[in-house]
């Protein structure tokens, strides 16, 4: 199963957030003095607030993924069924039809009556399946034009990230990263798109080009359902950046 554009966009819009992050911490010492020290600490904890705010949109919208499989998935077995019952009603119309003429032509009228009344029941019940299934391909039909607008939706803020990944290295390797995930999946490939990140994670030390990797690792591993690989790349996110911060911290105290 792909993933959707839009688990993948919004994946990127929280590397966006969480790349710049994880390198800030690695940076040289604070020296600044008290008001530059405040005015940093109060940058990175809006940075925080965006993370958290992207997280929520991101966890909303895999609810919303989620919860509409889950009705496309009712909707569909609802409609084959009531096809199924569609066609043993008609089938068994068809043959009280031939019922009905076979005692016509052998003169029992007072059979006609009771099979008679059997088959404005069937016709009844028929014409009821046939509004239902109107209905429900309708409604489906209506599911569709709503996930194509939400498609649009995310193509247009896909493009949109383009204006900042064109002119920034980091919204350039984590763009880059996604797109390799991308590729792999058109062609149901999750195993080629881990084996090549993984690689890829063996030859990169930047520690914001890590955390967009290892965001990229997790997306593959869930669609893997290996959920205890993604996991550990999750972890390998604070321990790295936790380990940054710590030495940053070290570096800034007092000899």
């Amino acid at each position: 199963m792909i993933p959707t554009l839009r688990a993948i966009t919004v994946t990127m819009m929280l590397c966006l957030v969480a790349v710049p992050v994880a390198s800030s911490w690695a940076d040289q010492p604070d020296r600044a003095d008290p008001r530059e020290r405040e005015i940093r600490r109060a940058r990175e904890h809006r940075e925080q607030e965006m993370q958290q705010a992207t997280r929520e949109r991101y966890e909303d919208q895999i609810r919303t993924e989620l919860e509409e499989k889950v009705a496309q998935e009712e909707l569909e077995k609802k409609l084959e069924r009531l096809q199924d019952e569609l066609y043993d009603l008609r089938s068994e119309q068809l043959e009280l039809r031939v019922i009905r003429q076979a005692i016509v032509s052998d003169g029992r009228l007072d059979e006609i009556e009771g099979v008679s009344r059997k088959l404005t029941q069937l016709e009844n019940g028929i014409e009821r399946h046939e509004f239902e299934i109107e209905r429900l391909i309708m409604e489906r039909e209506r599911q569709m034009e709503r996930r194509e607008l939400v498609r649009m939706t995310d193509r247009l803020e896909y493009v949109t990230n383009w204006r900042d990944v064109a002119f920034g290295s980091q919204e350039a390797v984590m763009m880059a990263t996604q797109a390799i995930v991308e590729l792999y999946l058109m062609n149901d490939d999750p195993e080629g798109a881990a084996e090549a990140l993984e690689k890829l994670l063996g030859q990169v030390d930047e520690l914001g080009s890590r955390t967009a990797i290892r965001f990229a690792l997790k997306d593959v591993y869930m669609e893997m359902d290996q959920r205890r690989r993604a996991v550990g790349h999750m972890t390998q996110i604070i321990l790295e950046n936790a380990r940054a911060l710590a030495g940053a911290a070290q570096d800034a105290s007092p000899n």
